[in-house]
């Protein structure tokens, strides 16, 4: 790699920085500076980046955003990825459909996050799964395609949860139209088991038939979405046992298991969310009714935490929800006291 310094007819210095890439000389220029340690400075700065690009042998590649979703689509279909996810990753192309001339090399994260901010003030959704499944395709640009050498939003920060405005508590009637909507038994299934036992979405689709015996699950695990496979809890109080009807481990067991004994397999959660827009609902405000449902009820919150798979601070101050029937009853027993 070659610098060079000089000075335009016009008395303004440009740097030129030479640099090879799978084996071929290129340049990369920028002029308009006053001083010599100005040109100096930029070139010294990008030489950073390109170092990189020639260690890495990352090609030198006009791809935009959209042929990048489109390639990433067919890798999919390669390794026999299930449609869901594909629909999943179509979805999100739409989503970032103003970025689809944008070379990848040229992606700018604040512009990204701005558009993901624009539209949760718009629609009152976090579109965190997006997010992240875009996260993937840019990886898969850095590790498969070596068209850029970093991910340009792997570190971007954005506060998903606080700008969510959607239900968090499902009342009974709400869940009960829910599962009419719902066209598969297998997502009734899976929206049933979110509602019966506050299981995380990740949770779930990595239920086995071998963490379900006696009236119990054992979450001891969690699908990665991103590799398909099942990988570790992110915490200690992640690992937790959960009594279940007879009836609900009837439902789950008479499923057919994939070769893991997964029984939710041939979808993704994404497919099941859709239906429950309309709702303003999210596969976690199941999370939050349950939690609600449990203190509600009056279970010690001790035993609760452990069910739930959270501290006893974290079921008061983020998932219960007021019960407002629980309420009523509870003013009345006020009334009845005087």
């Amino acid at each position: 790699m070659n610098t060079t310094i000089r000075q335009r007819d016009n008395g303004k210095y440009q740097a030129i920085i030479s640099y090879k890439v799978n084996g071929l000389w290129k340049q990369k220029s920028k002029g308009g500076f006053d001083r010599v340690s100005d040109a100096k400075k930029w070139a010294k700065e990008t030489s950073f980046d390109l170092v990189e690009i020639e260690r890495q042998g990352i090609i030198d590649s006009d791809m935009t955003i959209g042929e990048l979703f489109d390639v990433y689509i067919d890798n999919l279909v390669l390794l026999r990825r299930s449609n869901s996810r594909i629909t999943g990753v179509k979805t999100t192309k739409k989503f970032f459909e103003p970025f689809r001339n944008t070379k990848v090399k040229n992606l700018n994260a604040f512009e990204v996050k701005k558009h993901i901010i624009n539209r949760q003030k718009a629609t009152g959704y976090s579109y965190k799964s997006m997010t992240n499944f875009f996260i993937s395709i840019l990886n898969f640009a850095v590790k498969e395609l070596k068209v850029i050498y970093t991910n340009p939003i792997d570190s971007m920060k954005i506060d998903f949860e606080k700008r969510d405005n959607r239900e968090k508590f499902i009342t009974k009637e709400v869940y009960e139209s829910i599962l009419k909507d719902l066209p598969r038994d297998i997502y009734k299934l899976y929206v049933r088991t979110l509602y019966e036992t506050g299981m995380r979405k990740n949770e779930l689709m990595g239920l086995t038939i071998f963490d379900i015996k006696d009236g119990y699950i054992k979450v001891n695990h969690q699908l990665d979405p991103k590799t398909n496979t099942l990988v570790k809890l992110k915490t200690n109080n992640s690992y937790r046992t959960i009594p279940i009807n007879k009836d609900l481990e009837k439902a789950l067991l008479s499923q057919i298991p994939n070769i893991d004994g997964r029984i939710f397999y041939d979808f993704c959660s994404e497919t099941v969310y859709k239906y429950l827009k309309k709702y303003k609902a999210s596969l976690h405000c199941f999370r939050h009714t349950f939690a609600t449902n449990l203190v509600s009820s009056g279970i010690d919150l001790t035993i609760a935490s452990q069910i739930i798979g959270d501290n006893i601070k974290t079921i008061l101050n983020i998932y219960t929800q007021v019960n407002e029937d629980k309420k009523k009853n509870e003013y009345n027993k006020v009334r009845a006291i005087f």
